[in-house]
């Protein structure tokens, strides 16, 4: 496992070429209007913290959360709803977002869908496995009215 984790590391040294185009754009200007912005994140802790370092990310961010726990981010959220005025919450995951909405009713959800439209359905081997666990959650039903949104400028700056 230890030579595993080592590869992975030496592989994957700088990770800011897998963010989203959107999304630095978008912490930059949360944290210009000074919007305190909390990250969740569903996953092994040790590789988690490490795509978020990274990436990059991680001066943006009063706070990062971590679960290996399905459904662990509605509690997270539930145990720290009380300290924002006005939480929303952006995730590609609809069953985690229900879970969430459950929780703690009154937070603006906005399932987020990075899956090419030409992808849904994908032609080949490599486009199957682009997006493939991202495609599941395009795929799963809703049990709450999240706000649908394929890129965080639809969510607009906080």
């Amino acid at each position: 496992m230890g030579e595993m984790k080592r590869i992975l590391r030496e592989s994957f040294i700088d990770l800011r070429r897998y963010l989203f185009s959107d999304v630095l754009p978008f912490l930059e200007a949360a944290k210009e209007r000074g919007v305190r912005l909390y990250l969740l994140s569903f996953g092994d802790s040790e590789w988690q913290r490490y795509k978020v370092r990274g990436s990059g990310i991680e001066p943006y961010f009063d706070g990062i959360f971590l679960t290996a726990q399905e459904g662990g981010k509605a509690t997270i959220i539930l145990e720290h709803a009380g300290s924002c005025p006005k939480p929303l919450m952006v995730d590609n995951n609809p069953s985690e977002l229900d879970l969430i909405k459950e929780a703690t009713p009154d937070i603006a959800t906005y399932c987020i869908n990075r899956v090419p439209r030409e992808l849904i359905v994908p032609a080949d081997e490599i486009s199957r496995l682009r997006f493939l666990e991202a495609r599941d959650y395009a795929t799963r039903p809703w049990r709450y009215a999240h706000v649908p949104c394929r890129t965080l400028h639809e969510v607009g700056t906080p």
